[in-house]
């Protein structure tokens, strides 16, 4: 029987009539629904993208008998639960005549005629034949191996910008792929973990009892259970897991990282640090640490089942899959095989676990590749060795991988998808929406040519991929192994990079002792050279296409806090240039405004409380600003679009030519000199320091006795411009603090270290606080007495000697006397949390000597990067790293700047 939907005369039928004469043995029943089947096989014809002249071509989407099979018997079980339950109660004496249950194909055959299984049965022999369905699988099963899920978890880490996804999908994502590998939880499973189902917790460690040690407590509650094994199964699985040293497989890292982000403790802890030293265990040794009520319902790891497969399809392009991409199932069949394997898993735990039984583990997890040597199970120690590990090597799923294989298309291939019809009939549908002003169709246009562009990428990419010669390439015989040339090539980039390393770090040294003042200068070069439409966050390395976007974005690093401590700008870091921004959101505004450019800066936030209090510097030459007062925001807009003239061609925000506040050069200082403003910034610190009429109180330091406003602006002004702009403790010196208060038979301080010891003994740790008047006569009292420090060739110490020549030679500086970090304080000897990179333990930590702990907390405060060139590092909790270009294990681990957002 052949129905049209759009002839008026086809027969039609009550769909509720169909499963009623199923139960009935109707033959007119059966026939409607073999007439679906056929219909549905025929109408799955979909147009799909070619790459030649037709450009689109039907392809029919369903091929496979299995799927058929499938959704029959999702149509029985729905059936059987909706119509026919109806039907039961109406007749409940004749209960099980209205019952229908699905029968396979492959079922023992029934003594009478069962309509279900009739049905499939057809659905397997007759409609396959027809359709030249496939009836065996598509696909290989492949176990996916711990080394396939670090490369994995490196690959999301080490190439997120390229993938484009954010941090908190990466973080779960990531969270979700070691669930899978530890123990083979469907997808299903993972996306409804809420915090109710983990417990954090606090114990004494049983090893040593003065330590403690944090443990989370994961509950998975398992789908695809019978209803028959839940007398003896529970549908639950629970385990635990600690702090690992080795973050990118440690778990609770990430779930501590997501708690915090989401403030999700009833203890409301605010960052790593206190969640690490509170509480105390005291006389108890358990302690657990509550959630707050509103979050228990609320998921920890919030990813789809399609996000999931989404994203690990994309990981698959990018570290290099060969052929059809590995399906998530893989994870699955690697864990089964592990636990299959594993001494310490008994048969009825690995069941317990997998929720499955022996039999179903045979004929659905096994892979067609046997794991393990069969020659030398049946020949023994004849083969001349144990290929263990070599079989181990080959099972990796990752092994066959090309991490070069093309991700993106050469400019070549968009000319010729710019020639396609379709692509050229919708850009001109695209500027005729804009020409018009017609937004809404406009965005449904953008969309499609996004869409098809992607689709074009895609198809193109496989279609190189299938066309890479598998010829090898001709050279000659080696007569040593592969290994040992990449070895000595290691050996040789290595010995050039520190080379280079030490060349740039003399012309970086000469460069700063030219014009270590100027900053634009120095290390910004790079937002001269980006000139494009993109916007890009300093701090995650993300693009995004709008102002907008981006202010958008740094809102989480806000509510992250993470601007409520100094830190070293990222963007500057990548530029080889070490500047550390003081504690504040506005200040790193500043800084990327100033030195960055509009591209890395986000739209300023409004302050209504925000006093109008700078004139402009040029009112003199009859601008429209000349009678008003600016906020210093609307200020510097105002200098930048009204004073071109005035302004430097290099270097934004400096004058042409310096200048002088109008009312200084009336009244000229003790000395008869006025002082010279070059930049928008200077004319901003001299009203605020000369021209206020409120005392504040200013920070002095102690080597050019200059004033700043807050103390962790002064532990930027110390590193910027003495320590790192200087190179200040090459050389010994006398200190010039005691030179002015007349201590003048205090020894030559030598190296950073024992400059910090002096200022703790003698001058209260190094910090100078002054209380400052807000007028001019106080700015001329401050100048006057640092006139002195300004001229060219005067020592520090106020004398007329000149100043020792700086230099970097190894020999004449402090030696660097610091350890590794100590693990999570006292209670996990596990994971190290520290994000400032340390040496090993061969050159101890100033704070961790004899007097170290006294100095401990001075020392961290006026150095805020111990030590930038050593090679092996710790991390903060939570920050996920990425791997070298090895496929597996430890190694120097670049810590991802997207997840500062979720950390800290």
């Amino acid at each position: 029987m052949h129905i049209d939907p759009n002839d008026p005369n086809s027969p039609t039928a009550d769909p509720d009539s169909v499963w009623i004469g199923l139960c009935e043995e109707d033959d007119n029943a059966a026939t409607w629904c073999k007439t679906f089947f056929s219909d549905y096989v025929e109408n799955s014809v979909r147009l799909v993208m070619d790459l030649g002249p037709e450009e689109w071509v039907p392809k029919r989407m369903l091929n496979c008998a299995s799927t058929l099979l499938a959704m029959w018997r999702k149509l029985v079980k729905e059936a059987d639960l909706t119509v026919l339950a109806v039907k039961r109660k109406e007749e409940s004496a004749k209960s099980e005549k209205w019952r229908l249950r699905f029968h396979s194909h492959n079922a023992r055959a029934p003594t009478s005629s069962i309509p279900t299984f009739d049905i499939s049965l057809w659905l397997w022999t007759t409609l396959a034949e027809e359709h030249g369905l496939i009836k065996v699988l598509t696909f290989d099963k492949v176990e996916a191996t711990s080394e396939d899920t670090i490369i994995s978890c490196h690959t999301l880490w080490k190439r997120a910008r390229e993938l484009a996804i954010d941090a908190k999908s990466r973080i779960a994502f990531h969270a979700n792929m070691l669930l899978s590998a530890m123990a083979g939880f469907r997808p299903g499973c993972l996306e409804n973990v809420r915090y109710r189902d983990i417990v954090i917790s606090v114990i004494r460690d049983p090893q040593d009892h003065t330590k403690i040690k944090h443990v989370g407590t994961v509950t998975i509650k398992t789908n695809k259970t019978k209803e028959s094994l839940s007398s003896s199964q529970t549908d639950k699985v629970s385990f635990s897991v600690f702090f690992i040293p080795f973050p990118l497989v440690c778990l609770l890292s990430l779930i501590v990282s997501r708690a915090l982000q989401d403030n999700a403790f009833e203890a409301g802890y605010v960052n790593e640090e206190e969640f690490l030293t509170r509480p105390n265990l005291g006389d108890v040794d358990y302690i657990p640490l509550p959630w707050k009520k509103e979050m228990l319902d609320q998921k920890v790891f919030d990813l789809s089942y399609r996000q999931f497969n989404a994203i690990w399809h994309k990981l698959c392009m990018f570290w290099g899959c060969r052929g059809d991409p590995p399906r998530l199932y893989t994870m699955r069949v690697g864990a089964v095989a592990r636990l299959d394997n594993n001494p310490l898993f008994s048969r009825a735990l690995s069941n317990f676990i997998l929720k499955h039984t022996t039999a179903v583990m045979g004929t659905s997890y096994q892979t067609t590749r046997v794991r393990e040597d069969l020659l030398q199970a049946a020949f023994g120690q004849r083969t001349g060795s144990d290929n263990g590990t070599l079989f181990a090597f080959l099972r990796n799923m990752s092994l066959t991988r090309d991490p070069n294989a093309p991700i993106r298309l050469a400019p070549d291939d968009w000319v010729e998808f710019n020639k396609r019809r379709d692509a050229t009939e919708l850009r001109t549908a695209k500027a005729e929406a804009q020409k018009e002003g017609d937004t809404g169709y406009l965005k449904i246009m953008t969309s499609r040519l996004k869409s098809l562009r992607i689709t074009w990428n895609a198809l193109k990419l496989q279609i190189r991929e299938e066309n890479i010669s598998k010829k090898p390439i001709e050279h000659e015989h080696r007569d040593y192994s592969r290994l040992a040339e990449e070895q000595e090539e290691q050996e040789e980039q290595e010995e050039q990079e520190e080379q280079e390393e030490k060349e740039e770090k003399e012309e970086k040294e000469e460069k700063e002792e030219e014009d270590d003042r100027d900053m634009n200068k120095k290390c910004h070069k790079a937002a001269e050279i980006a000139d494009d439409n993109s916007f890009r966050c300093a701090i995650c390395d993300l693009d995004y296409n709008s102002r907008v976007n981006l202010t958008g974005h740094y809102k989480k690093h806000v509510e992250a806090k993470f601007f409520d401590k100094s830190f070293q700008c990222p963007e500057c870091r990548r530029n080889k240039v070490y500047v550390v921004v003081e504690e504040s959101y506005p200040a790193w505004l500043n800084h990327l405004e100033r030195f960055h450019g509009k591209r890395y800066t986000p739209r300023f936030p409004q302050a209504s409380n925000t006093p109008a209090k700078y004139p402009c510097p040029f009112s003199n030459f009859g601008t429209k600003g000349k009678h008003r007062n600016f906020t210093f925001r609307s200020l510097v807009g105002h200098f930048t679009r009204g004073h071109r003239p005035e302004q430097d061609a290099k270097t934004k925000g400096r004058f042409k030519n310096a200048i002088e506040y109008p009312k200084c050069a009336h009244q000229a200082d003790r000395d008869g000199a006025v002082p010279s403003i070059e930049s928008i910034w200077d004319w901003k610190q001299h009203l605020d320091l000369a021209h206020d009429d409120q005392q504040q109180t200013m920070y002095q330091c102690f080597l050019c006795r200059d004033l700043i406003r807050t103390p962790r602006g002064l532990k930027s002004h110390f590193w910027n411009a003495h320590e790192n702009g200087e190179n200040f403790f090459a050389n010994p010196f006398s200190c010039p603090e005691c030179v002015r208060i007349g201590l003048t038979n205090q020894p030559e301080i030598l190296g950073r270290k024992a400059w910090q010891e002096h200022v703790d003994q003698y001058h209260n740790g190094g910090a100078k606080e002054i209380l400052v008047g807000g007028t001019i006569h106080a700015f001329r009292e401050h100048r006057a007495q640092i006139s002195d420090l300004q001229n060219d060739g005067v020592h520090l110490d106020g004398s007329v000697t000149p100043t020792p020549r700086r230099t970097s030679h190894k020999s004449d500086r402090e030696p660097d006397l610091r350890s590794d970090a100590e693990i999570i304080r006292s209670d996990a000897a596990d994971l190290v949390l520290d994000i400032a990179p340390c040496t090993d333990a061969r050159n101890p930590r100033p704070g961790q000597g004899e007097r170290g702990n006294k100095r401990k907390k001075n020392e961290r405060e006026l150095d805020p990067e111990p030590n930038r060139k050593t090679k092996r590092r710790h991390y903060r909790l939570g920050c996920t790293p990425t791997l070298n270009t090895q496929p597996v294990l430890e190694s120097d681990i670049p810590i991802d700047p997207a997840l500062y957002e979720l950390v800290f």
